[in-house]
């Protein structure tokens, strides 16, 4: 599963400090993080978030109307089944001299599909090896029943 925060910094004037957190709480015990972060401002790669146990944390500075961007993906476990992944991001960002600005949290959730039943799909391999046996068994009685006949 791969995950997409974006951040604009909408102001007339740079960002000094932008804190970009995304906390993982709910989507670590069932998905392995794949460490596989890549940021962006802009089109320029940057230093890379870091993960302090669940918490994936960015800090960096914007210009005027510059995005960043942060992608990265988990692999859901195979026993996950039937859960919920739930992250919220937050965001603070400092103008220069100014107050810190707190824009409300950003949350999505992922329900995780049960698998679905196998219904015969591993037995088609030896449906086919079973068929050709018994080919080549009716094809020898028939076979073995002829030089009967005639003998």
């Amino acid at each position: 599963m791969t995950y997409t925060l974006t951040g604009v910094n909408t102001g007339e004037t740079g960002l000094d400090e932008v804190v970009i957190t995304d906390d993982l709480s709910q989507v670590l015990p069932y998905a392995k993080f794949n460490d596989d972060v890549v940021v962006k401002v802009g089109d320029h790669v940057v230093a890379a978030p870091i993960l302090d146990g669940t918490e994936l944390t960015w800090t960096g500075s914007l210009a005027e109307g510059a995005t960043v961007t942060i992608t990265y993906s988990v692999t859901v476990n195979a026993d996950a089944a039937g859960e919920t992944l739930a992250n919220v991001a937050t965001t603070s960002a400092t103008p220069p001299g100014g107050q810190t600005i707190t824009p409300p949290p950003s949350e999505t959730e992922h329900s995780v599909l049960t698998p679905l039943a196998i219904t015969g799909g591993q037995l088609a391999p030896w449906i086919l090896v079973l068929s050709v046996l018994l080919l080549i068994s009716g094809g020898a009685l028939m076979l073995l029943r002829r030089r009967t006949k005639t003998a």
